[in-house]
């Protein structure tokens, strides 16, 4: 009896089947990497509060003053940090 050797045709497939599961994982990180990329251009979209208009090109305030402000607005808040993103946007007081 003799056995039959697989043909060029049976690997490309069995490739292409092995290869399948890697190729969906690096789609759902090309496209995860991709919206934390624009992360910041997305909240920007879709949350009016997020966006810091300056007509008057008043210069930022500084982080003691956003602290003050907070603490005067929220009494029994702890503030455990300031974020500043981009210049467009307005900072995030924790």
């Amino acid at each position: 009896m003799r056995i039959k050797k697989p043909s060029n045709r049976f690997y490309f497939q069995l490739h292409g089947w092995f290869s399948l599961p890697v190729w969906v994982l690096f789609c759902f990180i090309c496209v995860s990497g991709t919206v934390a990329v624009v992360s910041h251009e997305i909240t920007w979209l879709v949350n009016p509060d997020a966006r810091a208009p300056n007509p008057q090109d008043l210069p930022a305030k500084p982080p003691y003053k956003l602290i003050e402000s907070v603490q005067n607005a929220f009494p029994t808040a702890d503030v455990t940090g300031i974020a500043f993103q981009e210049s467009y946007m307005a900072a995030s007081v924790m």
